[in-house]
């Protein structure tokens, strides 16, 4: 595209000469490239005088309606769709501004009715283009998308029509004015007239894009423009205003289904017209006149009037051929063209000379038809072909004909006739054809050739659809198709690559993707199928393979910063890049390249920002964002998270959580997932507990119960158990108000996401303990006991599940610690009694054994008995003996450890008052026990038993009679 920066340079240069010209030239110019087609470089040059502070007065005062009608050129010459959207939305922007800035200014009303036209005729060829379509769905949808650009037109004639009625009434009586007061009057007048008229007919065409005829709104539509082109007529009957309107009013009543009333109507409109029988020149208002006695014409056949019909539309056509008028109007050759389908109709019928009479009017005025240009021509030259003899497949004689029957083999989807017929005609075109219709048979020829390519490609027959769309793509007169089928031939190539047996046939079809994406990107550099391509290179460099991250960069990030595919571009080359950030982060940490990691990251996080900034500035506010979108900004986020910077990635996370929870999407997908547990990472990062909670909470809510969502529910739950651990730990360290609120405010979220976890069923066996364990942690010993009873049902009634097996081997876990919530109800016999069973069915257990110990010290604990007392450090020191022995030691041991060295503090707390020296001594060796393990702690140990570790030995500390900091 270096040609557009040159011209713009150019251009920019010109203005800057030409200011020394006179302050109007810059106006001028800006006129002179709206009307030329180059809305960009007309905003372009604003901008640069606006940056100069050279923008002379008279653009000042109108700086707003020349931005508007810049970015409308713009958006006639748009890149592609999303770019001429993005015009159109600017457009409308400072046309706004300018108006409500600028309400009196004389532009500004024609500056509405301007852009009203526009979105008026968007309607009215999507119209069109549904009348044309075979194809149900998209002709819905072409009317759908009409409608729309009606309802965008409405305001604006509203808002058009009350300011040239406000101005037409501001402006002194034209009968008491002077020459150049009554002219300004007369324009006034017609402006507020056609606004008026734009308003009623809008309504029409709004009407004829609801296909129900009995639908209430399409109704009152109906009925409001003919009420409103009634009052038109009745006070301007004589000029074209009036006659028009007249003749529109006909028509809603005729689509009302009000055929009398409509013939009535149109019979008024043709007695101001010329008389056929008459001599008179062809004047501009036939062709108004021509459509009005077409429309006349119809409505008898509805009447079924035929005798009518006939001579009325005989004698108009025969008096138009006496008085030499233009023949070549178009509703002429629409009235030619019913008159011989009702002489072919009555000749059916006919004998004799009458019919052979009939025949032969009916096929010279055909013939006539057939060889004038015209919207009927096409119907006309296949009605002559249906009556050739009884043989449609005659070869045709001329161009029109062969375009004819082409044109109607595409609409059936024919599209090797189609082919076949347009060559057809380019033989039989005359030397004089006219260049246009030649480049559009052209056109249409290659259309065809490519809706070919394109069923090959859809019916996976790759080679084929390559050959096909490279042969389009490399016609000189294909038109705009070429670029779709050369960007198609690299998708094929691509295709056929992926779907390859041998590794020869792979390096065949790469060859040829390369060299067609090459082809594509240097032949239409500017356009979105050369994006198209650089995207497919990018991705096929990375399916690829190895070596090919430099080419897949390269690809992405010369994506045009104007195509719909930037942001996607944008995005690719940040993931890009992280990928290959992530492969170096996995060698050990002597092979990486570690300023390549640096620059890689910050080369993602510049490029993913890129992508999210086009994508916001694209958005629709009334639309959910893309998922490209969403993905962009999640890896961001999670990019950032990596980098320890967890606020900035929940400034990117958050938001995304928020949007989820809004809608409640039906589908919850691997980003979902991603999303809230990086989310939940990212607040836990930031030590807030609350909102990772709150998180954790809103995924139990709108995540599925599936075992993903339920591991990184999971994740949270034991983020929550640690982290109340914590909080005990401070409470034993210090227990003040603020521990003791942040411990309760803890237990209350750990339990809301237990009470929610634990009827999932999507749980591992895992999962499902840890459950029942945190509920008899948090002192929940109902809810303990019932998940506890889920776990020994499943073991009883699927012991030949996944789950049941997995519980069998944590049987006697389970059953301890079933057996531990009697103990904290305070029933230590019947603990005790089941323990011991449990004991002697399951000898090599710990669980039972850590059990026992602990009902032995609670019921110490409680009554204070000595003999208890002895019992309960009896069963610890056992135990502490056979664990020492173990190798590795494990977990349950450091509880063993401080519960032995919990009942020697008990025992010197008792002996204390009698002998000083033994509790001393008992004392001591709890202080040993307790240092083996807090001069170098063990991962195992949790926090909170640490502090408890810590608590203790300050108390043996005190005992002996010294300060806790003091060592022995």
């Amino acid at each position: 595209m270096a040609w557009c920066y040159t011209l713009a340079l150019a251009i920019l240069l010109w203005g800057a000469g030409s200011r020394a010209r006179g302050a109007d030239r810059p106006l001028d110019f800006i006129h002179a490239l709206q009307e030329a087609g180059y809305g960009d470089t007309a905003v372009e040059y604003m901008q640069t005088l606006e940056q100069r502070k050279e923008v002379p007065q008279d653009l000042k005062e109108v700086w707003d309606l020349e931005m508007s009608q810049s970015y409308d050129a713009r958006a006639k010459n748009a890149f592609d769709d999303r770019e001429a959207t993005t015009s159109r939305a600017e457009a409308k922007k400072y046309l706004d501004k300018f108006l409500k800035e600028n309400p009196d200014h004389p532009e500004a009303a024609k500056a509405v009715l301007n852009s009203a036209k526009e979105a008026e005729q968007t309607g009215l060829l999507l119209i069109r283009a549904a009348k044309l379509e075979t194809n149900k769905e998209q002709a819905a949808e072409d009317l759908k998308q009409a409608r729309a650009a009606f309802e965008d037109a409405k305001p604006r004639f509203l808002q058009a029509l009350k300011r040239f009625e406000d101005k037409l009434r501001a402006l002194p009586d034209p009968a008491k004015g002077t020459k150049k007061e009554k002219d300004e009057y007369e324009r006034a007048h017609y402006e507020y007239l056609e606004a008026r008229f734009q308003v009623a007919l809008l309504n029409v065409y709004i009407a004829r894009t609801i296909a129900d005829p009995k639908d209430a709104e399409r109704i009152k539509m109906l009925h409001t423009a003919s009420q409103e082109f009634d009052e038109i007529f009745q006070f301007h009957r004589s000029d074209v205003f009036g006659l028009a309107s007249h003749m529109w009013q006909g028509m809603a009543e005729d689509e009302l289904g009000n055929i009398d009333k409509a013939l009535d109507i149109t019979e008024e409109v043709l007695a101001y017209g010329p008389d056929p029988k008459t001599a008179t020149p062809a004047t501009l208002v036939d062709s108004v006149f021509a459509e009005v006695e077409y429309e006349h014409l119809q409505l008898l056949k509805k009447k079924k009037r035929d005798e009518d019909f006939y001579n009325e539309a005989k004698e108009w056509l025969e008096g138009f051929k006496k008085n030499k008028k233009n023949v070549q109007l178009n509703y002429f050759q629409g009235i030619a063209l019913e008159f011989v389908r009702a002489s072919l109709a009555a000749a059916e019928t006919a004998t004799g000379p009458g019919k052979l009479r009939l025949i032969n009017e009916a096929q010279a005025t055909l013939n006539e038809i057939v060889r004038t240009p015209s919207d009927f021509q096409k119907e006309a030259i296949l009605l002559k072909r249906s009556q050739g003899k009884g043989n449609t497949n005659e070869e045709p004689k001329s161009m029109d004909e062969a375009v004819a029957v082409a044109d109607t083999s595409l609409a059936s989807g024919q599209w090797e006739d189609g082919i076949k017929y347009y060559q057809k005609a380019l033989e039989l075109a005359p030397k004089n054809a006219d260049p246009a219709r030649l480049a559009a048979i052209k056109a249409a020829l290659n259309k065809a050739r490519f809706n070919i390519a394109r069923d090959l490609y859809t019916k996976e027959k790759f080679a084929e659809c390559l050959v096909a769309s490279e042969k389009i793509a490399h016609d000189a007169d294909a038109g705009d198709v070429a670029a779709f089928a050369s960007s198609m031939s690299v998708q094929a190539a691509f295709s056929l690559y992926l779907h390859a047996a041998t590794e020869a046939d792979k390096d065949q079809a790469l060859e040829r993707m390369n060299q067609d994406a090459e082809y594509t990107i240097a032949t239409w550099p500017g356009k979105p199928e050369a994006d198209d391509a650089r995207m497919l290179l990018g991705q096929a460099s990375l399916v690829i393979g190895k070596g090919k991250i430099d080419e897949a960069l390269k690809a992405f990030k010369s994506v045009n910063i104007k195509s719909e595919k930037y942001p996607l571009g944008m995005y690719f080359a940040g993931r890009t890049y992280w990928i290959r950030y992530l492969d170096e982060k996995k060698k050990p940490a002597a092979q990486r390249n570690t300023e390549q990691m640096a620059a890689d990251r910050t080369a993602a996080v510049d490029y993913l920002n890129k992508s999210i900034d086009a994508q916001k500035k694209l958005a629709d506010p009334a639309k959910p964002p893309a998922k490209q979108y969403l993905d962009a900004e999640l890896l961001l986020g999670e990019i950032l998270l990596e980098q320890g910077q967890s606020a900035d990635a929940i400034a990117h996370l958050q938001p995304l959580v928020d949007l989820y929870v809004a809608n409640k999407p039906e589908q919850f997908d691997a980003t979902m997932r991603r999303v809230f547990l990086s989310t939940i990472m990212a607040y836990a990062g930031q030590n807030d507990l609350t909102k990772a909670t709150e998180v954790g909470l809103k995924l139990l809510e709108i995540g599925p119960d599936t075992k993903e969502v339920n591991l990184g529910l999971m994740e949270v739950a034991k983020m929550l158990d640690l982290e109340l651990k914590k909080a005990q730990a401070a409470v034993i360290t210090n227990d003040n108000g603020a521990n003791q609120k942040k411990l309760a405010d803890t237990k209350k979220m750990l339990s809301d996401i237990m009470g929610k976890l634990k009827d999932r069923t999507q749980l591992s066996a895992a999962s499902l303990v840890f459950i029942a364990d945190v509920f008899a942690s948090l002192d929940d010993v109902d809810s303990a006991t019932a998940q506890y009873t889920k776990l020994l049902d499943i073991i009883e009634k699927e012991p030949d599940s996944e789950i049941g097996r997995a519980l069998i081997k944590a049987k006697a876990r389970i059953r301890s610690q079933v057996i531990g919530l009697k103990r904290k109800k305070g029933d230590f016999a019947g603990a005790l009694t089941e323990v011991d069973t449990l004991i002697q069915d399951n000898k090599g257990a710990l669980e039972p054994r850590l059990e026992k110990c602990r009902i032995l010290q609670a019921r110490a604990e409680k009554n204070k008995n000595p003999q208890d007392f002895e019992e309960a450090v009896k069963g610890w020191n056992d135990l502490g003996d056979m664990l020492r022995r173990s190798k590795p030691r494990p977990d349950e041991y450091y509880e063993v450890l401080y519960n032995t060295a919990n009942c020697l503090m008990l025992e010197a707390e008792k002996t204390k008052a009698t002998d000083k020296s033994a509790a001393a001594a008992k004392a001591l060796s709890a202080e040993k026990l307790l240092n083996s393990v807090l001069l170098t702690p063990p991962r195992s140990v949790g926090p909170d038993l640490l502090a408890r570790y810590q608590s203790l030995a300050n108390q043996a500390a005190v005992l002996q009679g010294r300060a806790p900091a003091e060592k022995k």
